[in-house]
């Protein structure tokens, strides 16, 4: 079975060797698919072109990992043209409290420090 994981992940996890090969730990919970879409394919795809396309740095850590380096305001211009408007919310087997706001994707990205750079993580098998 192939799956397609997009999310927010820690760049600065002291616990991984970028010489080593790993995948950041996730932050934000998982991205759900794009409007229209039935599954995850689709926001795999735009962050893997976006960490080809040489705009950002970008590299692969692990196979079928690529994890572009983003700033909170970054974030915030990918989910508005990729989800527009509309709320993002986490796929619900993902989410284990019962408030759905604490899951909310956007809300998460807006309370993060705007100084630091985050991962934007692609990866499937």
């Amino acid at each position: 079975m192939t799956f397609y994981d997009v999310y927010i992940g820690d760049w600065e996890d002291p616990r991984v060797s970028r010489e080593a090969g790993y995948i950041p730990r996730n932050l934000s919970g998982l991205f759900p698919p794009l409007e229209g879409q039935s599954d995850t394919h689709s926001v795999y795809s735009k962050v893997n072109a976006l960490a080809h396309s040489g705009d950002l740095p970008a590299e692969q850590t692990f196979w079928q990992c690529w994890v572009v380096t983003v700033t909170r305001n970054q974030l915030l211009h990918y989910l508005d043209e990729w989800y527009g408007d509309a709320p993002i919310y986490p796929p619900r087997w993902t989410k284990t409290d019962k408030d759905p706001d604490n899951y909310e994707i956007r809300s998460f990205v807006h309370n993060l420090d705007p100084e630091k750079k985050y991962a934007l993580v692609a990866w499937g098998d």
